[in-house]
């Protein structure tokens, strides 16, 4: 019986051990297999990982590809870079004649341009002429493209010939590039081909070179007389002169040596027309001297801004009004006769002209016709009146002619009546219907005094609304009128017959304000 439990419990150990083996055996089996997931799963991180890296390596290795790629492409043809320094681009020469060649047509330059100073026009002018006598470049290209790119190639789009002593230069001029800079080559006359040669350095140019591509007319002025160096030599034998204006005509002749006496030892001219001007049973009269001959001088110095017509024909005179001039100055020198017309300014002060010579050759006559021009600016000499020809003074009237006088300023209004004139050169005269013991003496000096006002300019604006003092001059043929306006501590203004008006000094005016108070108080005016 006991060996029977024994047997038993033999048995049921031995299942319990085998159970307990198998489930162990079991865990052992799931472990081995969850390692080697793991193992997997790692790998394939790795795998996966080790892709990556070979992937970016090719894409950084295609990015050094290219980029070596675009490196030989860039050593192969350089960038074009544009580098600013200011360098000469020849050493400077006698220039003889500039000629530019454009899409307009050809313009010559030389070196009268240098007598051109009087409009802004001729000043850019002269620059540009001193630019090609002594160029310089702003700038050049390195590594340029094409010349088709700069408008270099073929004649470019103009070409500036610098004809000089030594050699002939050339620039040929491009495109622009933001609106203040050009494109040029530099070139020269082959001495054994006689071939223009260019170099290839392609020039960076300053604003200066767009005078290049103006049309021929831009360049073009005229002179209206024998011109700035010739005057000099004829001047002295110019023997007659004239202006025209819409009324009537002054005429001017040398001074002859037997009436030297009775001029200033430097006048030259004496007017002999219109005898209205004529004084003491003269058959002319004095003159401005001054404002004649520098009148005259500008006449034959005169050169207008710009050409409108080169070659006018009756038709193109009429178009331009110079058919029916305004003024016209007319002299006569070494038997040719030049005569210019002018129209009337606008209101601008710009006006045209043009002028004629009447030559004569030997037994032959004929006439020139000059380009009708364009001046953009007044001819100061355009308004001068008979006080400015004449004599510069307001008060041409001597006193005896004159028959009362009245005065209207800050002391009221007052009226001197002149009956006659003394042996002695004494007025007989009074004021206001009273005769002041020093009437006579006072009035002298007053009037003096007007006779020493001058004129220094044609006043062209308006004067102030009231003026300070009228002085009316009854005179035996005519009345005269004069308006006076104080300015400022230098200047009056004076309108004469209510139309003339002329600028005149504040010290002149002054003290004919002060006599004429000494005059009022019958006061002995000091000498």
């Amino acid at each position: 019986m006991k060996r029977l439990i024994y047997l038993l419990i033999a048995i049921s150990l031995i299942i319990f051990l085998a159970a307990c083996g198998k489930e162990e055996a079991q865990n052992s089996s799931e472990q081995s297999t969850g390692t080697k997931t793991e193992n997997a799963t790692n790998e394939e991180s790795l795998y996966s990982e080790e892709t990556d890296e070979e992937s970016e390596s090719v894409e950084e290795t295609d990015e050094e590809s290219l980029y070596s790629e675009e490196t030989s492409k860039e050593s192969a043809v350089a960038e074009e870079k544009l580098v600013f320094g200011k360098q000469t681009l020849y050493d400077t020469d006698v220039v003889l004649s500039v000629k530019i060649t454009n899409t307009h047509g050809e313009s010559k330059l030389n070196r009268s341009v240098y007598e051109q100073f009087n409009t802004k026009k001729a000043t850019y002018i002269k620059s540009f002429y001193d630019f090609v006598c002594r160029p310089f470049a702003i700038g050049t290209v390195e590594n340029p493209k094409e010349l088709s790119y700069y408008g270099l190639d073929g004649e470019g789009q103009a070409t500036v010939e610098t004809r000089a002593v030594h050699k002939d230069r050339y620039l040929r001029i491009g495109n622009s590039f933001e609106g203040a800079y050009y494109f040029a080559l530099l070139g020269e006359k082959d001495e054994e081909s006689g071939e223009k040669v260019y170099g290839d350095t392609v020039y960076i140019l300053g604003d200066i070179v767009s005078c290049a591509f103006e049309e021929p007319l831009y360049f073009a002025t005229e002179y209206y007389g024998q011109g700035n160096m010739r005057v000099h030599f004829y001047y002295t034998d110019i023997d007659w002169f004239k202006l025209t204006t819409e009324d009537e005509s002054y005429e001017f002749y040398p001074i002859s040596d037997s009436e030297k006496g009775e001029f200033g030892v430097n006048s030259k001219w004496k007017l002999t027309a219109p005898e209205r001007l004529f004084r003491d049973d003269k058959s002319y009269e004095n003159v401005n001297d001054a404002n004649v001959c520098q009148m005259l001088y500008s006449i034959c110095n005169l050169r207008c801004d710009n050409i409108v017509v080169k070659e006018p024909k009756d038709e193109d005179i009429a178009r331009y009004g110079l058919d029916k001039p305004y003024r016209s100055y007319s002299y006569r020198t070494m038997g040719d006769t030049y005569t210019v017309y002018m129209t009337k300014p606008d209101e601008e002060g710009k006006f045209y002209v043009y002028a004629k010579e009447d030559y004569a050759d030997g037994c032959c006559y004929g006439t020139n016709v000059f380009s009708i021009g364009v001046m953009e600016k007044p001819f100061e000499f355009m308004e001068y009146t008979d006080y400015n020809l004449v004599i510069d003074t307001l008060f041409l009237k001597p006193l005896s002619e004159v028959k009362s006088i009245m005065i209207n300023s800050e002391d009221g209004e007052h009226t001197i009546d002149i009956s006659d004139m003394t042996d002695s050169g004494y007025p007989i005269a009074t004021l206001d219907g009273e005769t002041p013991d020093l009437l006579s003496y006072n009035l002298l000096s007053y009037y003096g005094a007007l006779g020493m006002i001058n004129i220094e300019f044609q006043y062209r604006e308006m004067p102030p609304e009231s003026g300070d003092m009228r002085i009316v001059l009854e005179c035996q043929d005519e009345t005269l009128s004069y308006t006076f306006y104080v300015l400022n501590s230098e200047k009056v203004h004076c309108k004469v017959n209510g139309d003339e008006d002329y600028l005149i000094s504040r010290d002149a005016y002054d003290w004919v304000v002060k006599s004429y108070k000494f005059l009022l108080a019958n006061e002995r005016m000091p000498e």
